[in-house]
């Protein structure tokens, strides 16, 4: 895997050297490109095609002076669009895989790039706010509570404090129980412990 100053971007080349296309993996939250590794290795061997996974800006198990940073869509767009400009013409075409929010940035990647995008996929596509929705209606009430945030925040700041075997369990447990993937608990466990609480509380 390459991580790079803007994000975090893993690679799999097709088993049989002869791929029939090429996959540019543009993740959802939380936007790191490690959670795709599994996906990515068993894409490039069913499909025989390359897969690029290209993490968000940002989004990095790496400390960076931009970890903490605070990017829009309009940036995450613009960094994922110089990603595709970055990329040598091939004999392949592109097809741009987008997961969650990360279906809306293949979106507008691919009208940015017509000439280069071949096709696209949206895997549980986010890519507009469903108003008739009444769980994204309270989500938005939830995150608007005063002291719903005051309690994460108190919760975040316990959290830092703990010990990392701790903080490691922690994260572990409820990941397990969802039912997540070991490469994604992992992945999880590791950004946990390395990173502040309210981030932390934000991932989640």
């Amino acid at each position: 895997m390459q991580a790079c100053s803007d994000n975090e971007r893993l690679s799999v080349s097709s088993p049989s050297g002869r791929p029939v296309a090429s996959v540019l993996v543009l993740p959802g939250n939380p936007g790191v490109a490690s959670y795709y590794s599994d996906f990515a290795a068993a894409v490039s061997l069913a499909a025989s095609v390359d897969v690029t996974v290209c993490g968000l800006r940002g989004h990095l198990l790496a400390r960076s002076h931009e970890t903490f940073a605070t990017f829009s869509l309009a940036q995450q767009e613009a960094a994922i669009v110089a990603f595709i400009d970055e990329l040598p013409a091939a004999a392949t075409p592109l097809v741009v895989c987008g997961h969650s929010i990360g279906a809306y940035l293949a979106l507008r990647a691919a009208a940015a790039r017509p000439e280069r995008v071949a096709g696209l996929l949206g895997l549980f596509p986010f890519v507009q706010i469903n108003r008739g929705s009444r769980l994204q209606w309270l989500l938005g009430v939830l995150v608007r509570l005063r002291p719903l945030a005051l309690l994460v925040a108190a919760a975040a700041a316990v959290y830092s404090v703990l010990p990392r075997s701790v903080r490691r369990a922690l994260i572990h447990w409820p990941c397990q129980a969802a039912g997540l993937e070991e490469a994604a608990i992992h992945v999880t466990a590791d950004w946990c412990v390395r990173f502040e609480g309210v981030n932390v509380a934000g991932l989640l």
